[in-house]
């Protein structure tokens, strides 16, 4: 289960989902009067800030319009569609697709347009793209960050034009954009408490830290250690700065080669963890049987590498639906309160991880 949960669910979107059943339905016309508010509280019991809600969401989607004085009407179809851009790293990534496809899939049942940009992991060219949203004629945006600072610069930008806008896998640490986010900082417990278990007390951990979510799971690696009552070796963790084959090659027989080496790795994702296998079996080590392996996403490239890797698993689908839920929520406020300070549950929401026990870990 997840532990993104909108507190209010109950209280108005019955009501939402009850309308926009009859929209779709052949029972009312375009243009035709559908209530009042007042009519829909003595109808529902529900209370007018409950029902002003649920009518807001459907005047978000397009789908209802307010008439002062006379009520509420059904909208011609696509009389207010929502455009949308959902701008990812790289198709090609497991996390980017279903990312997309999670919130592809939630904004079309809501009627709204997306279009799905691809960087192919090019920062630069990202966030120029970013940089121009405010007068690309989108009426908001969900960005997979990039971990740049050109890019983060570009984020801050649309902050500063109240241009709706929703992170995915990133948390600005100095500025409050809406985000969603995976808890890696459980994610990395899971995985340093796995690791324990199966005997290593000698736990590396490879990745670039000045990235927040890579932090968390090191965080959460260091604490699993400490809660069992072993010391926490902070020189086992190792900054690759930027992700290149000689930085990952470097950090990993550094940790291989010591005169007291690592009995297992922690990588911060899967995709590096599966390209580190080629850098243990060049110091002559077998993965599972010298040197057990964790990764992190559950990407599918770690399900056939052999041995199948361990790792955590991210809900990047959900995230992603998540994330466009939030991002119609906030088109539907005006741009003076769409980054207002709020319950940080409105403003962030978090998924619960899962770990997933392969063969690249072996009890020692």
């Amino acid at each position: 289960m997840d532990t993104c949960t909108d507190t209010s669910y109950q209280s108005y979107e019955s009501l939402t989902e009850e309308l926009r059943r009859l929209i779709s339905s052949s029972k009312v016309d375009v243009g035709e009067l559908i209530g009042t508010e007042q009519g829909f509280v003595r109808q529902t019991g529900l209370s007018r800030k409950s029902v002003r809600k649920a009518i807001a969401v459907l005047v978000g989607e397009g789908l209802l319009e307010r008439r002062p004085g006379k009520g509420v009407f059904v909208c011609h179809p696509g009389a207010a569609t929502r455009t949308v851009q959902v701008i990812i790293p790289n198709i090609e990534f497991a996390s980017s697709a279903q990312i997309a496809r999670g919130a592809h899939t939630f904004g079309c049942s809501r009627g709204v347009q997306v279009q799905i940009y691809d960087a192919h992991v090019d920062a630069t060219q990202a966030a120029d793209v970013v940089k121009k949203l405010p007068a690309s004629g989108m009426n908001g945006a969900i960005i997979t960050s990039f971990h740049h600072p050109e890019f983060a610069e570009a984020i801050c930008r649309l902050k500063m034009a109240d241009f709706p806008v929703v992170l995915v896998d990133e948390q600005l640490e100095d500025v409050n954009i809406p985000s969603v986010v995976a808890d890696n900082y459980a994610g990395g417990y899971a995985a340093g408490e796995h690791l324990l278990h199966a005997g290593h007390t000698r736990i590396g951990y490879v990745g670039p830290m000045q990235r927040r979510t890579v932090r968390h799971r090191a965080e959460g690696l260091r604490d699993a250690v400490l809660d069992a009552k072993r010391p926490f070796d902070r020189s086992l963790v190792r900054d690759t700065g930027p992700i290149t084959p000689e930085n990952l090659r470097a950090a990993t027989h550094e940790l291989l080669r010591r005169e007291n080496p690592v009995s297992a790795i922690f990588f911060y994702c899967d995709v590096i963890a599966v390209q580190a296998y080629e850098y243990i079996e060049e110091l002559g080590l077998a993965v599972g049987r010298d040197v057990s392996v964790v990764g992190f996403d559950n990407d599918p490239s770690g399900a056939y590498v052999r041995p199948n890797l361990t790792t955590v698993e991210q809900p990047w689908t959900r995230m992603g639906a998540a994330a466009m839920d939030m991002l119609l929520k906030q088109i539907q406020l005006p741009p003076a309160k769409r980054f207002e300070a709020g319950k940080p549950e409105e403003l962030h929401k978090s998924f619960e991880t899962r770990l997933i026990s392969r063969d690249s870990v072996r009890g020692v």
